[in-house]
């Protein structure tokens, strides 16, 4: 008995002690000092060196005032230019922060300007000191040239900038979206470059400016954040969403993302492709014709058996139309049956707009799209395309990939309402990188919206990015 109460009591002692030490234990500290005061010096050749701590201090957290250390190694005091001088500040945990600075030096026989490359997201890339002699014949974008590297293109009205130092604007040789804006002392230059005059002392800016409005750029930073974050849930070994392994093939095709579909699925390995063609329904000889066609293989088997199936209904007539597209053939006939369908519902006529892109010649046609672009509008709600009893994300999805398939901006007037064009109402769905299928919904929907309005939003972009919004339908090779 006395031995079990002494077991017990060291057991308890034991508890005891590391919960004390537990509360004793301090708290790891993991924040960085932050140094502040910093700012580009300029001083001239022959002068005495500045200070580089005046005004400069760093505070910590924990540790309170800490010391600054200088690095000027980078420094030739002899030379004229732009350099690097680095701070740093560390805390008794190890934790640093570190600033970088530009010090111009600048020759006094010699007159300077400034010029800096700023890229969108308002990040300074480039910062150098020019000097120059106001004698010399020497022209402005030669000087500038034998500082930073131009890349630079001379028109009438003046000579643009294409690229600085290897670096050039967001979708460069792909769009006109983004551009370099030429700016003296921060303001807008009318002209270009090598008609502006020298002034000592000027800076002259290139920043990356866009033509893009709000609601684009949404739209380009969604797409371009889905495909970072998203799309392994959407092709896969598993499971390939044909919709937004159609939209990614476009964008990678047209050069605007370099992905390597090989490190998501190998064909071979997917189920489809193992099936008896002979066996496969409409829906499935489309989807298998898009991965063949994605692995450049020859449809030749696949059309001579698609050319043995019959549609039971107008949805399977639709696929049937876009199989076709596939390798850029058309039938006639099944489009002229497909125009004689009545308009089921909004679903219905995106994506019979879709499948009739490559028949606007039939006699029929002009008819039969005037008819489907006014049922589209009577289906318009504040909050997008109504159907299957309320206004969806799916449905307002559908309608834009098929006026996008025609040519039509669905942003255009005929296609607002309060305001809102299709593409807006369709962003309204949008919640932490995928869609909802209602606006009230508590829920996501990855089954049919998020794979619609993404491939949707990249048919929108494909064609916005041309000159003249031209017909685009993703689901075409």
């Amino acid at each position: 008995m006395k031995k079990t109460v002494v077991l017990l009591l060291l057991v308890l002692t034991i508890f005891t002690l590391a919960g004390c030490q537990e509360e004793g234990e301090e708290a790891i500290d993991t924040v960085n000092p932050v140094i502040s005061g910093t700012s580009d010096i300029t001083f001239t050749l022959g002068d005495a060196i500045p200070n580089w701590l005046d005004g400069v201090s760093a505070l910590d957290e924990t540790d309170g005032q800490l010391t600054v250390t200088v690095d000027d190694s980078d420094i030739d005091f002899e030379t004229p230019g732009t350099y690097d001088l680095i701070y740093t500040a560390t805390d008794k945990a190890g934790n640093k922060d570190e600033v970088i600075i530009k010090v111009f030096i600048k020759d006094p026989e010699l007159e300077s300007f400034y010029v800096e490359l700023i890229n969108f997201e308002g990040e300074t890339l480039i910062e150098e000191i020019v000097f120059y002699d106001p004698t010399s014949e020497t022209s402005l974008v030669q000087l500038i040239d034998e500082v930073v590297d131009l890349d630079y293109a001379t028109y009438d009205f003046g000579t643009m900038i294409n690229g600085i130092d290897g670096n050039y604007p967001k979708e460069y040789g792909l769009t006109y979206n983004f551009f370099y804006e030429i700016r003296v002392d921060d303001v807008a230059s009318q002209t270009g470059i090598d008609l502006i005059p020298y002034a000592p002392g000027t800076k002259i800016s290139f920043v990356e400016t866009t033509y893009l409005s709000e609601l684009d750029l949404k739209v380009d930073a969604y797409i371009y954040d889905f495909i970072e974050n998203n799309i392994s849930d959407f092709i896969s070994e598993e499971f390939i969403d044909y919709s937004v392994l159609s939209a990614v093939h476009q964008l990678n095709y047209k050069g605007y993302i370099d992905i390597d579909l090989a490190q998501y699925y190998t064909y071979e390995n997917l189920e489809l492709v193992a099936e008896d063609i002979s066996t496969l329904s409409i829906s499935d000889l489309f989807r298998l014709g898009i991965y063949q066609s994605i692995e450049n293989i020859d449809l030749t088997t696949y059309f001579n058996h698609l050319n043995t199936q019959t549609a039971s209904n107008a949805y399977e007539l639709i696929t049937y139309l876009q199989a076709y597209h596939l390798n850029d053939q058309t039938n006639p006939n099944l489009a002229t049956t497909l125009m004689d369908e009545t308009f089921v519902d909004p679903d219905f006529v995106g994506l019979a707009l879709l499948a009739l892109d490559k028949y606007s010649e039939l006699e029929s046609f002009d008819t039969y799209l005037d008819s489907a672009l006014t049922y589209i509008k009577s289906s318009m709600t504040p909050t997008g395309i109504t159907s299957w009893g309320s206004a969806n994300a799916s449905s307002t999805a559908a309608i834009i990939l098929g006026l996008v398939a025609q040519g039509i901006n669905p942003q255009d007037e005929d296609y607002q309402v309060d305001g809102l064009g299709l593409v807006d109402m369709l962003m309204l769905y949008e919640t932490n990188g995928v869609f909802k299928w209602t606006i009230d919904s508590t829920e996501v929907d990855l089954m049919f919206s998020t794979p619609q309005a993404f491939a949707a939003l990249v048919a929108y972009k494909l064609a916005r990015d041309v000159y003249g919004f031209n017909a685009t339908n993703i689901y075409s090779f």
